[in-house]
């Protein structure tokens, strides 16, 4: 079992060649021709690119010990397989030692997480753009000049 871990270096699971594992050893994904995909209903997730778990952009979610991260050009959508019967929960293997935090990978870190990745967390709201406000003119900044008094012209006629 390779341990996955996310760009930070922290460990969310496990992958037997096969299959992919989360830290409780449920099975959240299996591999497929260089693809992987949703345990749940095969939908596809992204390519698995020498050791880089990738999104469907191509950009790195996690990435397997003992490989660097790495992305790629976005990758074309392969056909949806059969999803397999489920494997059996394999044993707990020991916890690895945290890797040191790799470099960028080329093509940058995906903007989903694990969970939002295999579809298991929803992802978050995009920020509220508030509209700016808009700063006041000078005329409006300048104070109020009272009305000049009728000229005495205009009195004595």
């Amino acid at each position: 079992m390779t341990p996955i871990h996310d760009p930070n270096a922290d460990l969310l699971g496990w992958f037997d060649g096969t299959n992919l594992f989360d830290l409780q050893l449920d099975w959240v994904g299996f591999h497929r021709a260089g693809h992987l995909f949703s345990s749940r209903d095969a939908q596809w997730l992204g390519p698995l690119n020498a050791g880089s778990l990738l999104d469907r952009s191509g950009r790195v979610v996690a990435w397997l010990a003992g490989s660097v991260p790495a992305g790629m050009l976005s990758p074309a959508m392969p056909m949806r397989p059969v999803r397999p019967l489920p494997p059996r929960r394999p044993l707990f293997p020991p916890r690895p030692l945290r890797p040191s935090a790799p470099l960028n990978p080329v093509g940058g870190w995906s903007a989903l997480t694990w969970l939002v990745w295999l579809g298991r967390a929803l992802p978050p709201a995009p920020p509220v753009e508030q509209e700016p406000v808009p700063s006041p003119s000078p005329e409006e900044l300048a104070p109020a000049v009272p009305p000049a008094p009728p000229e005495a012209d205009a009195a004595a006629d």
